[in-house]
Formats: structure tokens, sequence, C-alpha cells
């Protein structure tokens, strides 16, 4: 039986630092590309425009999503990918 709680923690303590790692990318992305939008503006003279928000407004969430999914994604198969070659 211990065995069984044993594997039970380890898969829950994957699965919590697929989400912290996903959280982070998405934060990290957020301000990669609140930066770019803010050279970009700089370097064009005019401000980047999406649906009707300029700048950040409109980059920012473009990355926070971005971010969050390419950190999920990349971190589940890290911790859960199947284990070839042992």
């Amino acid at each position: 039986m211990k065995s069984l709680m044993i594997k039970i923690v380890k898969i829950m303590l994957r699965i919590l630092c697929v989400i912290i790692i996903g959280v982070v990318c998405a934060v990290i992305g957020f301000i990669v590309t609140a930066n770019l939008a803010a050279i970009y503006e700089l370097i064009s003279g005019q401000p980047f425009v999406l649906n009707g928000r300029e700048s950040v407004e409109a980059a920012g969430p473009i990355g926070f999503i971005l971010g969050g999914l390419i950190g999920l994604v990349g971190s589940g198969v890290l911790f859960f990918g199947r284990r070839t070659g042992k």
C-alpha cells in the first residue's frame, strides 16, 4: 500500500511542477512580448494595434497565452513523456 501512495504523490508533484512551470512561462511571455511591442513602437513610430488595442495592451495577452501554452506542453512532455532507451 505504501508504494501505491508514493506513486500517487510522485504523480501529483509532477502535475504541480507542470502547472508552476506553465505559469512562470506565461509571465515571462507577457514580459517579453510587452517589451517587443514597446521596441516596435519606438522603432517604427506607430504602435502595434490589434482589435482596437495598442502596444502593450495588445501584445501582452498574446504573449501570456503563448508562453503558458509553450510552458505547459513542454513541461508536460518533459515530466510525462515516455522514457525510452533506459
